[in-house]
């Protein structure tokens, strides 16, 4: 079973930072960035994962697999938000960023841990070092430019 205490023990210092510039790019790749009050301090997260979803409290807004120009304008309900919490479900790591108004829910799609896929989603830090979720319920850091969708 993976480590979900060590994986929320990473993510809390993320709590209280703003959403900015949400966007879906090649396709299907949703991105933004958890910005400080300063904007000094950025992180920035890459969903993969071809199942993910936005929620409002009282409506599903968009899911991955909406058309391309809703998913283009419908992405941007997470700007300007803090995010309050964040939740990860063992043992599949399901992962949930809670922000005042809405959240981010994504869904790993493979069950192992297969070295020859992509992580489900991804957390640059402000450092360059990236946070990998997925695939499969594994999760650790790497330094940029080493492997993953976001090598680069």
């Amino acid at each position: 079973m993976p480590d979900v205490q060590g994986l929320l023990a990473e993510l809390y210092a993320l709590r209280g930072l703003t959403a900015q510039g949400a966007h879906v790019r090649d396709g299907d790749i949703l991105q933004f960035s958890l910005l400080d009050e300063a904007w000094a301090y950025r992180w920035d997260v890459r969903v993969y994962s071809i199942a993910w979803r936005i929620e409002s409290e009282a409506d599903v807004v968009v899911g991955a697999g909406d058309d391309g120009d809703v998913l283009r304008r419908a992405v941007a309900i997470v700007d300007g938000k803090v995010l309050g919490a964040v939740q990860v479900e063992a043992p599949s790591l399901d992962t949930t960023l809670i922000f005042d108004g809405c959240r981010l829910r994504i869904f790993p799609v493979t069950a192992r841990s297969d070295p020859s896929r992509w992580q489900q989603w991804s957390l640059r830090s402000p450092t360059g070092r990236i946070l990998d979720v997925g695939p499969g319920p594994s999760w650790g850091w790497r330094k940029r430019g080493t492997g993953g969708a976001d090598s680069s």
